[in-house]
């Protein structure tokens, strides 16, 4: 069902015609994004900076308020933000999605805490490294080439890697396990792929 998810009136249409062919959702993953503009920050477009925000921020915040209602009343849901590992780190010339997945990572802990007592679980990942149209956009953007050009060779030689995609398998398995519920009690954290879940639940129930 294509939508523009930064529009309320398209989410409240896709939430709306998903339940009507599937059944109300008990599963959400948000997983759109825009890697620039790029450059520094006193030179980028505000109003292209800005709309990135709307991407990372905002559209989040309408799926979740599409479908945390019938989740909540329901004591049934999980939600899975896709971030970054720029949510935990700065990178020069990449504010707009540096600033982004830093939100994207506290508003699934702000989500986690707020639904706790409504059996509603939430997530947050880094996707790992694919070449997608994303990292297209970025190997082909004149910006990124200027202010950007190790990140824009490393996405090159992605690009050229047999196994250049094979972090999407990965990534998928990962929503798997988050959408199982064998690890709600992680709920509220933020886990890259190379984190071993089981070893983080194990720490959760130890005894103190």
């Amino acid at each position: 069902l294509p939508a523009d998810v930064t529009v309320r009136q398209d989410v409240a249409r896709v939430a709306r015609e998903t339940a009507g062919h599937l059944g109300e959702p008990t599963l959400l993953v948000s997983n759109a994004g825009v890697p620039g503009p790029f450059g520094p920050i006193w030179m980028v477009d505000p109003d292209q900076w800005w709309e990135a925000q709307r991407l990372h921020i905002y559209a989040p915040l309408l799926l979740l308020q599409a479908v945390m209602p019938g989740m909540t009343a329901r004591r049934l849901g999980r939600v899975i933000i896709v971030s970054a590992i720029a949510s935990r780190m700065a990178a020069a010339y990449l504010s707009a999605y540096c600033v982004g997945k830093i939100a994207q990572t506290r508003l699934t802990e702000e989500t986690a805490l707020e639904a706790r007592t409504h059996g509603v679980s939430a997530f947050a990942i880094d996707p790992g490294f694919v070449f997608t149209g994303l990292a297209e956009q970025t190997m082909n953007s004149p910006d990124a080439q200027r202010w950007l050009p190790g990140m824009v060779g490393r996405l090159r030689q992605k690009q050229q890697a047999p196994d250049g995609d094979a972090d999407l398998a990965r990534c998928a398995e990962r929503c798997v396990q988050l959408a199982s519920g064998r690890y709600d009690a992680l709920s509220g954290r933020y886990f890259e792929l190379g984190d071993d879940l089981d070893a983080e639940l194990l720490k959760v129930a130890a005894p103190r």
